[in-house]
């Protein structure tokens, strides 16, 4: 479950990030890079990156408003439906 509150946690950075480049003034230098950083790091972690995505969208809330208690509470509910649908498989971890 590390990896995916380290996923929650990157796409909740990410999304500050995006944001603050929306804003008049945009990002540093520094930021940006942090952002491009950010990217590489959840390209790494693709299978809890998506677990996230999908937690978030079954709450109908932003991945910024989610919290690490209910991400988890999502999460092990979506390992126990898939465990019961395919056996002892689950598609992350």
């Amino acid at each position: 479950m590390q990896t995916v509150t380290e996923a929650l946690n990157l796409l909740k950075r990410q999304a500050e990030l995006e944001a603050a480049m929306k804003q008049s003034g945009g990002i540093r230098v520094t930021e940006e890079q942090e952002l491009h950083v950010v990217r590489r790091q959840l390209q790494q972690i693709p299978e809890a990156m998506q677990a996230v995505v999908q937690a978030v969208h079954s709450l109908c809330r932003p991945v910024t408003e989610v919290s690490e208690q209910q991400l988890l509470s999502i999460v092990d509910t979506f390992i126990d439906a898939e465990k019961s649908r395919n056996g002892s498989r689950v598609w992350f971890s």
